[in-house]
């Protein structure tokens, strides 16, 4: 009965907020007007609420995309927000097993640390990655970049050409899970284009070709 007049606050009720049941008293016995003014209050505190509660939520990350890295510490992107996470340990390090660690585009996923650098716990399955030797004898060969949709392999039309070295890229490429796309520069000094993409059709049948004057 206190909150006749107040509907949005009676709605609120059962929630036992110490503020919406101080607004109540103070407006329940003065003229209905001053019921507009405890009803825009109201709708004000709910709207902060709401707000902090999203922001909360937003800020207890599990997944974060990998976009540099520097040593033992990963740069982060989580959502919109720039974070830096370091391995668990107990995690990536094993004597007998060969864990994949983070590169630039993995997804992974974080124990999230609002105070200091979040966990990396996991890295998520990859869609590509792009691999290289391992510079340390014995060891696994170390992953440069993942998650990637395409790779542009780019070749001027001029001495520099190689059928033979394409070949290779496109090898890597391929191996990476990605979509090899090729991409012919200087075309403006070369005189017979033809002839070059006749090469490339019989090396590279359906892969797309692009000429341009750069």
């Amino acid at each position: 009965e206190d909150c006749i007049g107040l509907p949005r606050l009676w709605i609120d009720k059962e929630a036992h907020d110490s503020i919406y049941r101080l607004i109540c008293v103070v407006f329940k016995r003065m003229p209905r007007f001053f019921y507009a003014i405890a009803d825009q209050i109201y709708l004000q505190l709910r709207e902060k609420k709401r707000i902090r509660e999203k922001t909360m939520n937003q800020s207890n990350y599990e997944t974060a995309t990998v976009m540099a890295v520097h040593r033992e510490r990963y740069e982060l992107l989580a959502g919109n927000e720039k974070l830096y996470g370091r391995l668990k340990t107990a995690n990536f390090y094993h004597a007998n097993e060969i864990i994949a660690f983070p590169t630039v585009g993995d997804e992974v996923e974080i124990t999230y640390n609002e105070n200091g650098d979040s966990l990396i716990t996991e890295v998520r399955p990859r869609k590509s990655v792009f691999m290289r030797l391992n510079a340390t004898q014995g060891q696994s060969d170390l992953a440069v970049a993942a998650n990637f949709d395409f790779v542009f392999i780019t070749m001027s039309l001029n001495r520099d050409f190689h059928i033979s070295k394409l070949e290779r890229y496109l090898t890597v490429a391929w191996q990476s899970g990605a979509t090899p796309v090729i991409v012919l520069t200087k075309v403006d000094l070369c005189e017979d284009v033809s002839e070059y993409l006749q090469q490339i059709s019989r090396v590279a049948p359906g892969i797309d070709v692009f000429c341009i004057s750069s």
